[in-house]
Parts: structure tokens; sequence; C-alpha cells
């Protein structure tokens, strides 16, 4: 590996010199934390005073919110080098000379070759988005077993892998047993969870962030909340601030009478009705006892999957919202969509729509992404005929309605993928066809767009698995349009190996 070396700390604090500080010592919350952490949510209070000394972003210690939503694949940029993970193993591509392969020091590795190779040193098990670059190397949460979850990091050129702390699944530290999602940010390491919890003989979902200093690794619980419908808790982060975006609702666990949807399906959904949604974004930095409600909405409903939010580096509050064309009447792919907005929380932490994704042609656009004050628009969809999504168009904007691109997407690279065909042992010839997946890993800064591509090849038979391939793909933003650089492959091996 060419260029991939510590020295990339160097290269980053000269490129952003307008980085903070280093860490100051900051007080641990108090007790009235961990009493907060079940507190009813309150009244948003006015928007923080925040520092712009310690809201700068630094390279070197703060989460990069681009991964925030990068829930099914990890993509880590460097200055360097970018690293990507999928498939279980760690791979790079070498900005300088354009190279790419699997992250693993011994050259004589098969790497993906063997089938769940353990042995080879880009092999990792993790939870996303908790792969980041932090203090000159790469980190992430994964599972060194099958019975625990570890904190791992690792040299960028893929030497001494370290194993800092692990937790067991079961027993007294059981804690981390349910949906994580991990963020490493100026010396801990966050969490924003979902667990499930039996109340009265009924599933509700624990909703909890919290964190654990990097030195002692301890666990501090910042926030709790409950709900009946399943929720999607997540973090991002400016400077200092931690931001906890989470929906929950209005349902009493003490006292709910939930109808059972396999005796009762009718009056489970006449149930569901009732049922009211609470969309809420909480603030807390280490000078605080306890997190702030910065935005709270009981009557309007947005908030749902864990890239619907953005915050810029000032403290500025975006989430994207979906409205029927006529609200009126019901959902219909041609005659009543939906018209997406992008909203702000505004001084008084109400809500504010600021863009709606509807270009002049009239075509509706969803925000896939927004990340670097970038909003990553999609016009398009699943298609049920051919078995794969397929992006119309597709539109690059910033906050503030500056139009980066809008067009075609190149995909060129799709050319090597062709229908696989065989013969069974009866002399039955099948076709299996192939088909892009839901493109969700991405990500975009003013120069450049990149994607993690999932290609599928559909099931043949009952008795044949499906394939997968990843494919991690740069598109240069210029005046003449989008670049697209292929740079790394992976494909998803399966015990079932069929072609």
């Amino acid at each position: 590996m060419k260029r991939i070396s510590c020295i990339i700390l160097a290269l980053l604090m000269l490129l952003l010199a307008a980085c903070t500080p280093g860490q100051e010592e900051t007080a641990e919350p108090t007790a009235n934390a961990t009493a907060a952490a079940t507190a009813e949510p309150g009244e948003p209070s006015a928007r923080p005073t925040l520092d712009p000394a310690r809201q700068a972003f630094d390279p070197y210690t703060d989460y990069d919110n681009r991964y925030a939503a990068l829930t099914e694949r990890g993509i880590v940029d460097t200055e360097d080098a970018y690293y990507f993970y999928a498939n279980g193993y760690i791979m790079y591509y070498d900005k300088i000379a354009g190279e790419s392969g699997f992250l693993c020091p011994r050259p004589e590795c098969e790497h993906d070759e063997v089938f769940n190779n353990k042995e080879c040193g880009a092999y990792a098990a993790m939870d996303m988005p908790s792969f980041t670059y932090y203090e000159g190397k790469l980190w992430w949460v994964g599972y060194p077993d099958n019975w625990s979850i570890g904190v791992f990091r690792m040299d960028l050129d893929g030497t001494n892998r370290e194993l800092l702390r692990s937790f067991e699944l079961s027993g007294d530290e059981a804690r981390f047993n349910g949906l994580v999602l991990w963020f490493f940010h100026r010396g801990r390491l966050f969490w924003s969870m979902m667990r499930e919890q039996i109340i009265n003989g009924t599933a509700f979902d624990k909703l909890e962030f919290g964190y654990m200093a990097l030195d002692d690794f301890e666990p501090h619980v910042l926030c709790e909340r409950r709900s009946f419908l399943t929720s999607q808790p997540t973090m991002r982060f400016a400077g200092d601030s931690v931001y906890m975006f989470v929906d929950h609702d209005d349902v009493d666990p003490e006292t709910a009478a939930v109808p059972d949807p396999e005796l009762d399906e009718e009056g489970f959904i006449e149930w569901r009705k009732t049922v009211n949604m609470i969309d809420e974004v909480l603030r807390w930095d280490p000078s605080m006892d306890e997190p702030e409600t910065v935005y709270l909405n009981t009557e309007e409903h947005c908030f749902g999957s864990f890239n619907d939010y953005y915050v810029s580096q000032e403290g500025g509050i975006y989430f994207r919202e979906s409205v029927l064309e006529d609200p009126e009447k019901p959902y219909d792919e041609k005659e009543n969509t939906y018209i997406q907005y992008i909203c702000r929380v505004d001084e008084n932490g109400g809500k504010e729509r600021v863009l709606e994704l509807t270009d002049g042609d009239g075509a509706h656009y969803y925000a896939y992404n927004m990340t670097c004050g970038v909003i990553i628009a999609i016009n398009g969809g699943y298609n049920k005929t051919i078995h794969s999504f397929v992006i119309e168009r597709i539109w690059l904007l910033t906050f503030e309605g500056e139009t980066l691109y809008r067009g075609e997407l190149p995909m060129e690279y799709r050319g090597k993928y062709e229908d696989h065909v065989r013969e069974d042992g009866n002399g039955k010839t099948i076709i299996a066809k192939h088909g892009l997946s839901n493109p969700h890993a991405c990500w975009a800064t003013r120069n450049e767009l990149l994607f993690c591509f999932e290609e599928r090849y559909l099931k043949d038979s009952e008795t044949h698995g499906d394939s997968s391939y990843y494919d991690f793909v740069k598109y240069e933003i210029t005046p003449d349009g989008l670049v697209e650089i292929h740079m790394a492959e992976c494909r998803m091996h399966y015990s079932d190996e069929g072609w």
C-alpha cells in the first residue's frame, strides 16, 4: 500500500487550519444526569449560545457526520485514502496511486477468496456507523466473538490492531445487547440504542443515549425514552455539542391495552391510528448536567430513519419531511405521491420549511442523505418489473438552495454485470437476473459524491442462494458534470456457492 501512513495527521491539520484547540479537561455529568434520563420530554429551551472557538471541526478528534447514516456499509475519508467496509472486510483506495485492495499487511493472504477468512488482516465484524478515523487511526466497534462486543483500533496501513475493551452480551454487561449505533467524538464513545423491553406482557422499545470516556469505558446514560412503535434514534455532532434525534409515542406501558394484531388485525390498525407520535431533538455538551430539549413536536410527526437529519457546525438543525400532494387522498404512485421538504429548527424551537425537493419540471426528489452541507436527492425508486432500483436523476444542492448538479447519474461501471445463465441437472436453462439494491450508503461534499452500490443476483430456485457485489464509486463534481471513478469492489460470499 502506498502513502497510507500516520503522516495523515499532519496533512489533515494543514488542510483544515481552522480546527479546534486540543481537548480540554471537562466535567463528567453529575447524578442529576442519570435522574433526568427518565424524565418526560419538556418544552424546548431557547436555542443555545455556542462558543465559536469550540465549534470548529477537528478531524483528529471529531466524529465526521458524513458517516452517521451509513448503517449498512462503512466509508471513511482521510487525506491519503478512502477506507471501505462491506461483507466483513476493510478495503482501501489510495488517492495518490489510484490503487485499491484489502487492508491486509500479509502479501500471501487470500483475503475474501476464502469464505469467512478470519485469518485475513482486513477481516472485521463491526457495527456501522462506528467505523471512523480518530486520533490518527481507524476505530470501530465490532465482535471479537459471538458472545461479546468490543472497541477496536488499527493503524492506517492495517497493522497494530488492538482490542481496547470488550463487553459480554449476556449477564451483568448485557446492556449493549440491542440495536446500537456508535460514534467516537472528543474523547468519548457515544451510543444511541434501541432495546426491547417487556412491560405488562407488551413489548416496548427502550430508547437510550449515552457515552463512555475512552480512558475508562464506564457507561453514562444521557437520556431515555420509551416507545411502542419502532423508532430509529441517532446522533449528530458539532463541536462540543451532541445532538440526539428520537421519535417516540405517547403509549403508557402501565395502562396500554394493545390489541393483538394476530387475533384482531382490524382492531390493531384502528388502535394504532390513535397513537400520537412525538419528534424530539436534545442537545448536550460536557458543561451540562443534563440534556436540553431544543425541538419538540407532538402534532406533526416527521422523524423516521437514521439518515433523516443534519447538523451544521454552527448548530443549525435540519431534517426532512414528506407530505402527500393531496393530504386528503391516499397515496398513489402516479396520482398522489409525496413531496419532500427540508426543514430547519428555528430560533424559537419551531419547524421552518426551507427547501422543497421538486424541480422546475415538477419531478419530486427524495433526500437520501444530508452531509457536509450538501443534500443528496434522488428521483427514482424500486422497479418491480426489472427487480432493480432505478435512479432516474440525482440532485445535489446546498441547504441554501444552490444546485451543484442535477441530471443523470453516470453508472458505466455496471457494464461488467451480465445475467447469469446455467444449466440445471435436467438440462433446463436457468437465468439469474441482476439488479441494483437500494443505494443507502452515500455521502457528498461540494466537490465529490461517493456511493457504495450493491448489485444483487436474484435467486433462481429454492436451493440456490443470492449473490451480491459491492462497488465503491466516486463522482467528482465539476462544472461540466459528474466524472465517474470506480475505486474498489468486493463480493458477498455465501456458503451456498453456485456461480
